[in-house]
């Protein structure tokens, strides 16, 4: 299991794997530029920390070679899916219709709780990110974490700060466009947000009910 590795350095492997896992802009994506935009920038670091949080759980999964864990996610992907995908489809519609707030300096510790939760809910509803681990892992190699504790901690380290590092990479980028969106296109963007993560929803709703009929 532990035999094939392409990359010797765990953490640079750990790097690679958690930037790639985070890298497709999907609903976590939407979300964080939203509030990249609207909210400031640690609303939206707050909701990058919840995905890479899920991204360090799936990667130590993966990535230590914990097949138990990883063989309950593959055997009931289709119920966890269809749930994720049910949460994805209220989160859409919760946005779809919340209010336009733009960026202010008052307190944001219980909005960057909710956002942090929303960003962790999203990522971990998707059991095609615990896949998409597996596979990464299965070609770059993983640790034993029995006979090498020390890479085994710092690989999931590494695949935390990876997702991380593209979470900041993200969130400067819409940052530095922030001016040119005036109230009415935020406003917009925040229909088109709750409307693309209710399809992210709905669509893994689709793709779990055609494999559970096909059988």
């Amino acid at each position: 299991m532990f035999d094939t590795v392409i990359i010797e350095d765990p953490i640079l492997r750990g790097l690679i794997v958690g930037m790639l896992m985070a890298a497709p802009v999907g609903a976590v994506g939407v979300m964080c530029i939203k509030r990249a935009l609207s909210d400031g920038w640690r609303r939206a670091l707050a909701v990058g920390l919840g995905s890479a949080c899920v991204d360090a759980i799936f990667g130590a999964v993966a990535g230590l070679g914990l097949t138990y864990i990883a063989t309950f996610v593959t055997d009931h992907q289709r119920s966890i899916g269809l749930l994720g995908g049910l949460i994805v489809i209220g989160v859409g519609i919760a946005t779809y219709f919340s209010p336009i707030k733009t960026e202010d300096n008052g307190p944001v510790v219980g909005r960057k709780r909710r956002d942090f939760a929303a960003g962790f809910m999203l990522s971990i509803a998707n059991p095609a990110t615990m896949l998409g681990a597996i596979g990464l892992f299965a070609a770059l190699g993983q640790v034993d974490p029995v006979t090498a504790p020390q890479s085994a901690v710092a690989l999931i380290s590494a695949v935390f700060a990876g997702s991380l590092a593209w979470w900041v990479f993200l969130i400067s980028m819409a940052r530095m466009f922030r001016h040119k969106f005036v109230p009415e296109r935020l406003q917009m963007m925040n229909k088109i947000e709750g409307a693309l993560i209710s399809l992210f929803g709905i669509v893994l709703v689709i793709i779990v009910l055609s494999h559970a009929l096909s059988l």
